[in-house]
């Protein structure tokens, strides 16, 4: 089951991301822009965020366990785009540093950008500014 979290998921989502090694910084101020997705059992699968900048999104802290099945990522992604909709955002960001990971993004509808084609809305974010420091960096948006 794919859900909006609520502010008494924050410590669950804080803990999975640090056991993913990724940051847990904003989790608190954006945890109504987050999607998690539980087991049967009601235990945490994966885990997605959205720090919103403005009209623009920047999708954060994917993760996901090994018991989460990669078929269900469409899944998850169509939510976060209903979700990011539903906030007022108009276009969505990312950053991956993995090739393997671009035709996935591709296949959701993401494009690659260049970054100085990039919404000035990123440098609002510290997160933003960082990945953007980073020559290895891909980013794909998709407008919603």
């Amino acid at each position: 089951m794919i859900r909006c979290a609520k502010r008494e998921d924050r410590e669950f989502i804080e803990r999975f991301l640090a056991e993913a090694n990724l940051s847990t910084e904003g989790v608190k101020e954006n945890i109504e822009h987050f999607l998690i997705a539980e087991n049967q059992a009601g235990k945490l699968a994966a885990v997605i965020g959205i720090e919103p900048l403005k009209e623009t999104g920047l999708l954060r802290s994917l993760a996901f366990s090994p018991e989460f099945h990669t078929r269900n990522l469409p899944a998850l992604f169509e939510q976060v785009f209903f979700l990011a909709r539903e906030k007022g955002l108009k276009i969505l960001y990312l950053a991956t540093n993995s090739e393997s990971a671009i035709g996935l993004f591709q296949w959701l509808g993401f494009e690659s950008v260049r970054k100085p084609s990039i919404s000035a809305d990123l440098e609002l974010s510290t997160h933003g500014k960082h990945l953007l420091g980073i020559t290895s960096c891909e980013f794909l948006c998709k407008r919603i």
